[in-house]
């Protein structure tokens, strides 16, 4: 689902949808361009739970993603990963453990900061490891994700915390 998300943003949908999708809030999701998205990009059978707050918090973890993908359209690279990406574009690692810390708003917070970051450096960027620290939830699971991350960046030669 994530690969339809970012194909969609970065080569579908029309410029206005992108500056919506950009201004997106997770407290407050509600434009077209969201709900469009998530309705041809996301199965809601396999990735959303049927309703409630359950599917209000996925609904927001979406929100965050695809504001990232937006922000960050064209920048997507299978090839470098988060941490690698944030490592080579300088991001500091206050900040950077600082995002794998968070949890809750001040992940989308931290996300939605990481992103601009990225952006403004034209720095490409696995976009599915984004998707990766939003969506997964299980304990397990998230710290194995968190610990991928760190390994990217810590594993740069010229990352911000790494003595040479």
């Amino acid at each position: 689902m994530t690969g339809q998300v970012i194909r969609a943003v970065d080569s579908q949908l029309p410029p206005g949808d992108i500056a919506e999708l950009r201004r997106l809030t997770p407290s407050d999701p509600f434009s077209p361009a969201f709900f469009k998205l998530m309705a041809s990009a996301v199965d809601p059978d396999r990735e959303l739970p049927s309703g409630g707050n359950s599917r209000d918090e996925i609904e927001r973890r979406w929100a965050v993603f695809m504001q990232a993908a937006a922000v960050m359209r064209k920048l997507n690279s299978r090839k470098v990963g988060l941490g690698s990406a944030l490592a080579s574009a300088g991001y500091s690692e206050i900040r950077f453990v600082r995002l794998l810390k968070a949890r809750g708003s001040i992940l989308f917070r931290e996300i939605r900061t990481a992103a601009h970051y990225l952006a403004s450096k034209a720095q490409m960027c696995d976009l599915v490891d984004i998707a990766r620290l939003l969506m997964v939830t299980d304990a397990e699971r998230a710290e194995s994700v968190r610990r991928s991350i760190a390994r990217g960046y810590y594993g740069q030669s010229d990352s911000p915390g790494k003595e040479n």
